[in-house]
């Protein structure tokens, strides 16, 4: 059922067996060929060709490209939704919001390619009308995008219809552990009319593909979204030519709670974000500093928040809230492995930490509540990545700012207070793409961007669209 998507023909996959199991289960969802390098190769040569012979075609054209598969997505919703459920263990609710967060940004980059536009630049030393020079966006070219697992629609929708709007070809490389949702739209870009080559999905073997992949002097730009340590392993392999990069990479987000805080607001926001998805989101917040005249206060507001959430994909009760699995009993087993490291240096276990009773099938953990953390326990020194709220309490706002900062990422910051001054010192002090203070909200319109060592550029909005293209400069003298 699952193929390979190469120069817009479906084709069976020539490598080894990929294997995909339900994260709440443990059980086999499927299986299916996946692609060797040759293949690789293929989908690479298939997108050259393509964007050499569709790089002038118009923007209406483009856009009605994307437009028919878009359409293709809504009409199969259902079956979208359930490969998703299956692949990555979501409960319900999630599965959903992931399948409309990929057609809300299939909307948003259709509509932002109409924006982009160039100008005339005067010259600074010639006289007015003597000569003019035109700045103009033209398309990369070849993009090869590798997908992360935790969203893996939404995944698809930061790279492919950027790709497309903008006049490029691309090859996809979906994640291992959740492929089969992307090979099924995989099918729906071949219903839906798409120049062949246009779009080529491969899933297989990231030791396979990646090193053909990145390393083929064919791409102009390789866009990630992963790890820290797969975004540097993609420039290593990418260094046999001269390209670009857009890299959304991991976090060790600080969040800084002021005595002044909402703390109720702020417990849940934390919590609920926390629970997300079991807590495998890189912006989520992974250090939380919270003032010690309001510490006891909010661990029981966050403890209140926590007891609501039930594991599963069905809510039980009214007010019940939902959590799923792990991705992997590997990601499980580390992310047990760092609570036992916190415990073993004085942290306490407010509530979880262990597996649940009943669900020894799968990749269950309990939602977690760690206090009294340090900056030495490898909750506070690694990205968590998992359903565990880690807290710790402080009392001088300057040292704490130094701790915040004190890490290779700088994905995202937040901070609960009313305080403007402590507001405009925070946000000086931060070394993050994105600040968020009082829970603001953020959307595929906005950059979702990383310093240091959590990106470079970013995937989405407009800022995202110009990673796309090459800018151009025409001179000439009246």
């Amino acid at each position: 059922m699952y193929k390979q998507y190469i120069g817009g023909k479906l084709a069976e996959g020539r490598g080894a067996v990929v294997e995909v199991y339900n994260p709440a289960t443990g059980e086999l969802v499927d299986s299916f060929n996946g692609a060797d390098a040759s293949q690789a190769e293929e989908a690479l040569n298939a997108a050259a060709k393509a964007f050499k012979a569709n790089k002038f075609r118009s923007m209406t054209e483009r856009i009605s490209w994307l437009a028919a598969l878009k359409a293709k997505l809504v009409e199969n919703m259902d079956k979208i939704i359930e490969l998703d459920k299956l692949e990555t263990g979501k409960p319900h609710g999630e599965a959903v919001m992931d399948f409309f967060m990929m057609t809300g940004t299939f909307d948003y980059f259709m509509e932002e390619v109409r924006h982009v536009s160039g100008e005339s630049i005067p010259d600074q030393y010639g006289t007015l009308g003597g000569s003019y020079n035109v700045v103009e966006r033209r398309p990369v070219g070849v993009v090869v995008a590798h997908l992360a697992w935790n969203y893996p629609l939404l995944m698809l929708s930061c790279k492919l219809p950027p790709a497309v709007a903008s006049g490029c070809a691309v090859v996809i490389k979906p994640a291992s552990d959740t492929p089969l949702a992307t090979l099924f739209i995989a099918q729906l870009c071949a219903e839906a009319g798409m120049p062949d080559g246009i779009v080529n999905i491969l899933a297989g073997p990231s030791s396979v593909l990646g090193p053909v992949l990145n390393g083929s002097v064919i791409p102009r730009l390789i866009t990630v979204i992963g790890s820290a340590e797969t975004g540097k392993q993609v420039m290593r392999q990418g260094s046999t030519s001269v390209k670009s990069y857009s890299l959304e990479l991991g976090g060790n987000n600080p969040c800084i709670i002021m005595p002044d805080a909402e703390l109720e607001e702020a417990a849940w926001a934390i919590v609920e974000y926390k629970f997300t998805n079991a807590g495998q989101v890189c912006a989520n917040y992974n250090r939380v500093f919270v003032h010690a005249d309001v510490y006891d206060k909010f661990l029981a507001l966050a403890l209140d928040v926590a007891k609501k959430y039930k594991l599963g994909s069905v809510p039980e009760a009214d007010g019940d809230v939902m959590m799923g699995p792990m991705i992997t009993p590997e990601a499980r087993a580390r992310a047990l492995a760092m609570i036992d490291d916190a415990k073993a240096k004085g942290a306490r276990v407010l509530c979880g930490g262990g597996i649940p009773a009943g669900r020894s099938a799968g990749n269950w953990l309990e939602p977690t509540i760690v206090a009294d953390c340090a900056d030495d326990m490898r909750l506070f020194a690694e990205e968590i990545f998992a359903p565990i709220v880690a807290v710790t309490s402080f009392t001088d706002l300057d040292d704490t700012l130094q701790r915040a900062i004190n890490t290779e990422y700088g994905l995202y910051s937040y901070l609960y207070t009313h305080d403007a001054r402590v507001i405009a010192k925070c946000f000086e002090t931060f070394e993050s793409g994105v600040t968020v203070v009082n829970n603001g909200a953020g959307g595929g319109n906005v950059p979702h961007i990383g310093i240091k060592g959590s990106g470079v550029l970013c995937g989405t909005s407009a800022y995202g669209l110009d990673s796309y293209y090459d800018i151009h400069v025409f001179r000439i003298k009246t």
